[in-house]
């Protein structure tokens, strides 16, 4: 996926001279991640977008589903340290066919609030991420890759307390990590006030003991089945499976299925 143009069914990523390019991280969490239906206007954050991938995958999904309960368009916008990478996006929305909804913002997300947007949100329903997770591991050289894959210019705290501030009630964080940063991301989670809703394991081949992956969706608050006076009956975080490759190194259905609007090769 090193390409410095990378063409998908509905939008083409240019993306020469990115910190990070069109990754198969990014294409799995755009994916897979839930619209929640229950809300008048959908808005969605996707921090660290890089040349804005998931922000368009997001747009395409929501004007290819059925409308729902939504009564407005969605306002997508999407935030980026790099300012080249910003610029690429800012060009790749601007000629998909979704340019209306979808804002990018050259800043750090630490410091990033939802009014200062355009058109001021309050909050978020969705804050969706493919976020930096080498913590201890030996830096690039080049210091705008390093910037996009390590944790020192946005940790994992840094994010999920950033996400608590701006997520709306009942809110959802979701993101894509590998399996031995995940259970440290989701105690941490936790103790701030993100529940752990639903998991999948991302394996490389069906055959393969150990995921390479966890694709990862948290809400805002105690998630409950059933909420009553006295009680409330917690529910378990939903658990799946999803293997790129089978045996003959072919891909699989649900990877074919999961993927299929977007890949050209689908």
């Amino acid at each position: 996926m090193g390409a410095d143009v990378f063409a998908f069914k509905q939008f083409t990523i240019q993306q020469g001279g990115a910190s990070m390019k069109v990754n198969t991280d990014g294409v799995l969490l755009g994916a897979w991640f839930e619209l929640p239906p229950d809300v008048q206007q959908l808005k969605i954050l996707d921090v660290g977008c890089g040349v804005g991938v998931i922000a368009l995958m997001a747009a395409q999904r929501f004007f290819a589903a059925e409308k729902g309960g939504y009564q407005q368009p969605p306002i997508i916008d999407a935030i980026d340290i790099d300012f080249h990478s910003c610029t690429l996006a800012k060009r790749n929305f601007e000629e998909s066919p979704w340019s209306s909804c979808l804002c990018v913002y050259n800043a750090a997300f630490q410091n990033f609030t939802p009014q200062e947007s355009e058109g001021g949100r309050d909050s978020y329903n969705v804050i969706v991420s493919n976020p930096p997770y080498f913590n201890n591991a030996l830096k690039n050289p080049d210091e705008r890759k390093s910037a996009a894959r390590h944790t020192s210019e946005l940790s994992h705290t840094e994010l999920i307390e950033g996400a608590f501030e701006k997520l709306s009630e009942q809110g959802r964080l979701a993101v894509v990590l590998p399996v031995g940063e995940f259970e440290q991301f989701a105690q941490s989670a936790s103790s701030i006030g993100l529940t752990l809703t639903r998991r999948c394991e991302v394996f490389t081949k069906s055959s393969d003991s150990s995921p390479r992956r966890i694709l990862a969706e948290f809400t805002k608050g105690e998630y409950c089945t059933m909420t009553m006076a006295t009680s409330c009956l917690k529910q378990i975080p939903k658990k799946e499976r999803l293997s790129i490759m089978n045996e003959k190194l072919s891909y699989t259905k649900e990877y074919r299925e999961l993927t299929s609007d977007f890949y050209l090769k689908f």
